[in-house]
């Protein structure tokens, strides 16, 4: 995933927010949109439309809050391997902080 697959956009919650482009924010942020709602009536709008679109399977219409990090989001990894991978940092930090504190001491 890009970052052009991105936008930012009022369309899940009526507020801005940076966005996975889908089907839904293009309508909403088109010419020809009513424009948003208010919160919280975008977001239950978008809540009824997300429900509906995952029941008939259309995971592609179905959007999310993304961050700008989104450009790393490349490949699917195992939630233990992320832990792993948490816990070879916490383990490389503290030694490096040990070192660091034997060697003022």
């Amino acid at each position: 995933m890009k970052s052009t697959d991105t936008v930012r956009s009022r369309s899940q919650t009526g507020k801005p927010n940076r966005q996975i482009r889908t089907a839904w924010t293009e309508a909403w942020d088109g010419p020809e949109s009513p424009g948003n709602l208010p919160m919280p009536l975008q977001q239950i709008l978008y809540s009824e439309y997300t429900d509906r679109a995952r029941r008939a399977g259309k995971y592609e219409l179905v959007g999310g809050p993304v961050g700008q990090v989104v450009s790393r989001m490349n490949k699917v990894r195992s939630a233990g391997d992320v832990l792993l991978e948490i816990i070879e940092e916490y383990v490389a930090t503290m030694e490096r902080m040990s070192e660091t504190y034997r060697s003022l001491g």
